[in-house]
């Protein structure tokens, strides 16, 4: 702990006895007390210690907080000198001020407070504080801020325009300095930006342009109109922008490296195009993750096989799909992410072929950015059991990525792979249904502790097929159409949106969904019985008595007597 600043609990103590000292003499004075002279002097004592205490003092270290207008008594109290500022004095002073309030039952209290911070301010029966430590009262004046000079290193900038090599390759040899001075570093070294990096590139050094400059007319970007005062999440909130400016800004950068010697591709709105005489089929990629997975396998296509091939993108989704197509690339192949530069050759081989073949289909059944996730159950924790599962399992999640339909022995597989991630140890059930009870049961799982319902893990399945579709098919120049989301797990909202389906059946009778139980003393026939209120019948969690007309029996038996009246 840091030292403590007596003379600061000494100043807070004063400027209180002051305004109660104050406050006493005020009452004394008014009511006319016997001796009210003492009463008298207590105004004007307080008074006095108020205004000399006002204005805080000066900290040793740390900031100095001063109070609401206290600048001009800051400056009155400085005119005095050591008078005032020295401590002694202060100590001295208060303990003479407050002996006159003691004779006084109304200003006895501010004597008292008065005499204590008298006391903190002297140091008396605690060797080496306030006065006696050497601190004294210091001015809080303003001051005027001074601007710091720019370092000279920030004015300098950077000599590469960007996409750069790693600094390993932007080292040049020892052995070879003047040779190192005529060798094209970025030689062999092809770099894929991910669309949501565009924020953490040097865009003006790539397109020559200032992006305070572009413009959004009705839907199109332009260079003509300054856009400095627009927030990004409002110029970028339109699907129609972000596609607009993506095409914007891969022509200014074909433009920018017209003459360059680096190979420069651009990719947006289905159209590729180089700085150079190369042809491009026309791609109908909705995303980017693909899109870039298709870039790099066209450029591993293109170049010798020990060049390297670098992806720049924080998006985990990228990561998978780059491990999972890490075949049809080149070896020396890498993805510079927030956390650091990922090889992908060791994740390839710790997975092995088929379980990274199957690790788009995982990521999106475990958690994607377009699919939900299952509560209280990380990455971690899944991937511990992905790597444990059965050839039966990983087949499952790559039939998710190659066949058309989800078939039953898929959702039976997958039930086995959610029932291995739920299990307790020691606890080998297959089934979810059987799982669920074991765990309200045994555990007293809460609901969110538990695993889906066969009916929620069937539409949930549905709607990671329709992700895992796209991805299978990243490395291709033209998909095959999108599958229809309103018939795997989704449903259209009145608001003309896409809501997922969230289970196909209720996971208990809506009574107890809803948490409704009557108390009826007589036989549930009226409307004042709740559960019939809500049109629902008596349960056993009701305490209506045994006559209780509302259960399921008595209301099959009304509509069969309802069927033989019809009848007659």
């Amino acid at each position: 702990m840091g030292k403590i600043e007596w003379a600061m609990w000494a100043n807070e103590q004063a400027l209180a006895a002051g305004l109660i000292l104050l406050t006493g003499g005020i009452v004394g004075v008014a009511g006319t007390f016997r001796g009210w002279q003492f009463a008298a002097y207590a105004i004007a004592a307080g008074a006095f210690v108020c205004l000399l205490e006002y204005p805080r003092g000066k900290r040793n270290k740390g900031t100095s907080v001063e109070r609401t207008g206290q600048y001009c008594f800051t400056v009155c109290v400085k005119s005095f000198g050591p008078v005032t500022r020295n401590y002694y004095v202060r100590a001295f002073l208060h303990a003479a001020i407050c002996v006159p309030g003691g004779f006084m039952l109304a200003t006895v209290l501010g004597c008292v407070c008065l005499g204590i911070a008298s006391l903190i301010y002297l140091g008396v029966r605690i060797p080496g504080r306030a006065a006696i430590r050497g601190e004294q009262w210091e001015p809080i004046l303003p001051r005027t801020a001074t601007r710091k000079a720019v370092g000279e290193s920030i004015k300098q900038p950077p000599q590469n325009p960007p996409p750069r090599p790693p600094a390993e390759m932007r080292r040049k040899r020892a052995e070879d300095l003047e040779g190192a001075a005529y060798v094209n570093p970025i030689d062999n070294f092809h770099v894929l930006y991910h669309a949501k990096t565009l924020g953490l590139l040097s865009i003006p050094s790539v397109v020559g342009i200032s992006l305070g400059v572009v413009a959004l007319m009705r839907d199109c970007v332009r260079d003509d109109t300054n856009i400095k005062h627009i927030p990004l999440s409002r110029f970028l909130s339109h699907d129609k922008t972000k596609s607009d400016l993506t095409e914007y800004l891969a022509s200014k950068t074909l433009e920018y490296n017209k003459g360059s010697s680096k190979l420069i591709i651009t990719s947006a709105s289905g159209l590729t195009r180089s700085n150079k005489d190369l042809i491009f089929e026309d791609n109908n990629h909705e995303e980017a993750d693909t899109l870039l997975i298709h870039q790099a396998v066209l450029a591993s296509q293109r170049n010798p096989h020990d060049a390297q091939l670098v992806f720049f993108s924080p998006d985990t989704d990228v990561l998978v799909l780059v491990t999972a197509y890490y075949d049809l690339m080149l070896k020396n192949t890498s993805i510079s992410m927030t956390s650091g530069v990922v090889q992908i050759e060791p994740l390839w081989q710790a997975l092995g072929k088929e379980r990274a073949k199957a690790l788009p289909a995982f990521h999106a059944f475990t958690g994607a950015d377009n699919t939900g996730r299952f509560s209280r159950i990380g990455k971690a924790t899944w991937l511990q059991v992905y790597l444990k599962a059965d050839e039966y399992i990983v087949k499952a999640l790559q039939m998710l990525l190659d066949e058309a339909d989800v078939t039953e022995g898929m959702l039976s597989a997958l039930e086995s792979f959610i029932c291995a991630a739920y299990s307790p140890k020691g606890i080998n059930i297959m089934a979810i249904p059987q799982l669920r009870w074991h765990l309200f049961c045994k555990h007293r799982a809460e609901s969110d502790k538990l695993p889906p319902t066969l009916g929620a893990l069937k539409q949930h399945i549905l709607r990671v097929h329709v992700q895992t579709r796209v991805w299978a098919q990243a490395a291709i120049t033209v998909q095959d159409p999108q599958l229809d989301p309103l018939q795997n797990g989704y449903f259209k909202h009145s608001n003309g949106m896409l809501k997922p389906v969230t289970t196909e059946v209720l996971p208990a009778p809506k009574a107890i969904l809803e948490l409704v139980q009557c108390k009826c003393k007589s036989d549930c026939s009226s409307g004042r019985c709740s559960c019939r209120a809500k049109d629902l019948a008596c349960t056993d969690m009701c305490q209506c008595s045994s006559q209780c007309q509302n259960d399921e029996d008595s209301q099959a038996m009304m509509y069969e007597s309802d069927e033989d009246y019809d009848d007659v």
